[in-house]
C-alpha cells in the first residue's frame, strides 16, 4: 500500500494528531455513499482490526483491508481558500467522479 501527502496535508494531519496519544493515527477509509458509489472518510482513530498501518511523513495512517485496493497510490492534498479548507484526494483508481466532486467510482489497483 502506497500513500503520499503534500506538505500542506502533512501539516494539517500533524495539527490534528498533536493533542492525541502516540497510539492514535489517521483512519483513511471508503464508505458506500454518494451518487458515484464511494466517499472518502478521514478521522483520528486507534488502529482498527482488519486494517493495515502506513507511515507517511512520520504520521500513522490506518487503511481498512477492504479499502486498500481502491486507495493504493493515492495522494492527499489540502486546498485552502478564504472561506474553507478541504482535503483533496488524488486517486489514480478513480474511474468516475460525480458532478459535485464528493463521491467517486473506483477500480481496484492491480499495482
Amino acid at each position: 500500500m502506497k500513500l503520499s501527502l503534500t506538505a500542506a496535508a502533512a501539516q494539517h494531519f500533524k495539527r490534528l494528531l498533536a493533542p492525541e496519544p502516540a497510539s492514535k493515527g489517521i483512519l483513511v477509509a471508503l464508505e458506500k455513499a454518494g451518487c458515484a458509489g464511494y466517499m472518502y472518510r478521514t478521522e483520528v482513530a486507534s488502529k482498527p482490526e482488519d486494517s493495515i498501518e502506513v507511515v507517511c511523513e512520520g504520521l500513522r495512517f490506518f487503511v481498512p483491508n477492504t479499502s486498500v485496493p481502491r486507495l493504493n497510490h493515492m495522494r492527499i492534498d489540502i486546498e485552502k481558500n478564504r472561506l474553507e479548507s478541504k482535503l483533496v484526494f488524488q486517486n489514480p483508481n478513480v474511474s468516475m467522479q460525480c458532478g459535485c466532486g464528493e463521491s467517486v467510482e473506483l477500480l481496484e489497483s492491480s499495482k
